[in-house]
């Protein structure tokens, strides 16, 4: 006789209540089941009914698992992104691409495996932010929504030139997602015509910044290998819950330090300045306004110089080059008094330097110098400014425009 759908599930259950029962802790990653015991291992009785059980096992900690959605407070950082796109329409500047080239076929069913072992392990990549959520204690900040159990699938796209295939990347990267249903993240499979194929990660600054795509396209190739070879899984260098005890570390520096960095923000943009005004060919509507970046190389030689000459100003290169552009910005505008805002990592908390989330803070840099000033004496003053600046660079900026802009002292970069 063959045992019942049924049969197979309330065997399963009760293997998975016995493991309860012996404190051995269970979760699924992707299509393994994975166990903690209390001595390291469970017992031989065990380990062979859960042989038989594996998928339906798995099937019920998916169930449970989806049931354990809860609310959690935004970073400031999440709050101004988040109130910006609910207020000013979602961005596509918002979205973070990260493209790897790939000359061997790839499995898409083990990359899609590999996938939902991310999404698994981590909260960032199970979180959204619905309008509906209960606003937290914490400064009033609304909730994001950690999710249970979220599937993710592999977008498979048709073969593309490589003369079309930023043009294909490109609009992957913008399309949008929405911000009430996880997972703010989705991997695109492009196939090559000519052979090969590449590997689109694209996720939404909510949840991850530069760094993070990054370390996820790294773990997510270590657990495909793993998966193709039928080894050992290998352990993530973050946390499940690295981006929570970033939100509460972030609470208690501002219980800490709240103070002393507003003082120093408050000396900052006293006297207030003026907007600058850029010498713009036309006025763009705030709801088609996009974030892009654009990139230049600069020539071995020409960076060579760079360095010599900051060294020789007791500089650093990024110093001597936000000067540079300080220098232009006052030279197009007619306007000394310039605020440029710059990105920090944000991760220098313990333990982030390899967590998934997102981390990056804008740390706003004024300067005043008189317009008849020399380059030196303008790099003087930047120097000045960003260093002093970096002692707070951990007070969220979202909240320090907050503050400023009740007092009628913001003077946005």
């Amino acid at each position: 006789m063959f045992a019942s759908r049924d049969d197979d599930m309330k065997l399963a259950r009760g293997v998975r209540e016995q493991a309860r029962s012996l404190g051995i802790e269970m979760w699924a990653e992707g299509p393994r089941l994975r166990y903690r015991a209390p001595d390291g291992d469970i017992p031989s009785s065990l380990r062979d009914a859960l042989a038989g059980v594996r998928m339906d096992v798995l099937e019920i900690l998916r169930e449970e698992r989806s049931e354990q959605s809860h609310l959690a407070p935004m970073s400031w950082n999440q709050f101004g992104m988040w109130h910006d796109q609910v207020n000013g329409g979602p961005s596509p500047g918002l979205n973070l691409g990260h493209a790897v080239r790939l000359l061997a076929p790839i499995r898409v069913e083990l990359l899609t495996q590999a996938t939902q072992v991310l999404v698994d392990r981590h909260e960032v990549l199970r979180t959204d932010f619905p309008r509906t959520a209960q606003v937290a204690g914490t400064g009033g900040r609304p909730n994001r929504r950690i999710r249970g159990v979220r599937p993710i699938a592999v977008d498979q796209r048709p073969a593309t030139t490589p003369e079309a295939l930023g043009g294909v990347l490109e609009a992957l990267i913008q399309a949008p997602f929405d911000l009430e249903e996880a997972p703010l993240f989705r991997v695109h499979d492009v196939p090559l015509a000519e052979g090969g194929q590449v590997i689109l990660l694209v996720g939404h600054h909510l949840v991850v910044d530069g760094l993070t795509i990054r370390l996820i396209g790294r773990e997510l190739a270590q657990v495909y290998a793993a998966l193709e070879a039928d080894h050992p899984l290998p352990k993530s260098r973050s946390p499940e819950d690295a981006f929570s005890r970033f939100v509460d570390m972030q609470e208690r520096y501002l219980a800490e330090n709240a103070e002393q960095a507003r003082a120093y923000w408050n000396r900052v943009f006293t006297p207030k300045g003026q907007q600058l005004a850029l010498p713009l060919d036309r006025r763009t509507p705030h709801s088609q306004r996009h974030a892009h970046m654009v990139e230049r190389r600069l020539c071995t030689e020409l960076s060579n110089r760079i360095d010599r000459f900051a060294r020789d100003a007791a500089a650093t290169p990024f110093e001597t080059l936000l000067t540079a552009y300080i220098a232009m910005l006052r030279r197009v505008t007619h306007q000394q008094d310039v605020v440029v805002g710059t990105a920090v990592h944000g991760r220098g908390f313990a333990d982030l330097s390899r967590a998934f989330g997102t981390f990056v803070n804008l740390l706003p840099i004024r300067t005043r110098s008189p317009r008849d000033s020399s380059f030196r004496e303008l790099l003087a003053e930047t120097i000045a400014a960003v260093r002093s600046a970096q002692e707070f660079e951990f007070f969220p900026y979202p909240l320090l425009v907050k503050e400023l802009r009740e007092t009628g002292a913001f003077l946005a970069p």
